[in-house]
C-alpha cells in the first residue's frame, strides 16, 4: 500500500472483485463496439498524448484544469466524451451522483467546445458505469445547461477563493492556520491529502 498501512484480507478481496467486475463491465459495455468501430487516431485517452494537466480552461480569469478519461469521434462525426465510473449506489445516492457526474461531464463539454472547437451539437456526454455491466448513460448538453455547468464551477471558485487572502486567486495565498482548525474526528486516515500532510506526529494518520 502506498502509505504502508495494513489491509485486511476482506478489503483486499473486495478491491480485487471490483477490479475484475470493472474489467468485465468494460468488455460487456454497449459502448465498446462503438469504440472499436472508430478511428484510433481520433482517440484521446486522458491527456497521455499531451503534457500532464494540459487540458486547461480559463473561466473568468481563473485557470480550471479538466482531466477527461476518454474522448473519441464516432463514424457519424459525433464527438463522445466518456467518463468511466465505478459506483454502486441506489435511490437518492444514485440521483446525487448522477447530478455531479452530469456537471463534471458538462465542464468537459465546455472544454471541448472552447478549446477543441467541437460544435456543441456534435457532443455526446457519456457516463459509463463499469460495475453495472458498462451501462451507458448519456447526459444532454445545450446552451442552457452549459450555462448551468459554468455556474456550478463559478460557485466552486467562489467558495475556494474565500479561503485565500483577499480572495485573490492569482496571489493564491491561503488564510492562516487559525482559519483551518484541527478536527479530532479520525478522518485523517482517509484524507486524500494524506501523502503530503506534514503532521507526522498525529496519531490520526495511522490505523489502529
Amino acid at each position: 500500500h502506498e502509505y504502508e498501512r495494513p489491509i485486511d484480507a476482506v478489503r483486499l478481496d473486495r478491491a480485487r472483485d471490483e477490479c475484475m467486475a470493472g474489467i468485465e463491465g468494460f468488455y460487456s459495455s454497449p459502448l465498446l463496439p462503438r469504440i472499436e468501430g472508430s478511428d484510433p487516431s481520433e482517440w484521446m485517452i486522458e491527456d497521455l498524448d499531451h503534457a500532464e494537466f494540459s487540458q486547461i480552461i480559463d473561466i473568468n480569469g481563473v485557470t480550471v484544469y479538466a482531466k477527461t478519461d476518454f474522448m473519441f469521434r464516432e463514424t457519424d462525426s459525433s464527438f463522445d466524451i466518456v467518463d468511466w465510473k465505478t459506483n454502486r449506489q441506489t435511490g437518492g445516492q444514485r440521483d446525487s451522483a448522477s447530478d455531479m457526474n452530469r456537471t463534471q461531464l458538462g465542464i468537459y463539454g465546455y472544454y471541448a467546445t472552447t478549446v477543441l472547437s467541437e460544435p456543441l451539437e456534435r457532443l455526446r456526454l457519456l457516463e459509463v458505469n463499469l460495475l453495472e455491466e458498462g451501462l451507458v448513460k448519456e447526459h444532454p448538453i445545450d446552451e442552457e445547461n452549459l450555462r448551468s455547468f459554468l455556474a456550478a464551477v463559478e460557485s466552486g471558485i467562489g467558495k475556494l477563493s474565500a479561503l485565500l487572502v483577499d480572495s485573490d486567486v492569482r496571489r493564491n495565498e491561503t488564510l492562516g492556520p487559525a482559519r483551518f482548525p484541527r478536527i479530532e474526528n479520525g478522518r485523517c486516515a482517509a484524507c486524500n491529502f494524506y501523502r503530503i500532510c506534514k503532521d507526522e506526529t498525529s496519531p490520526l494518520r495511522f490505523y489502529d
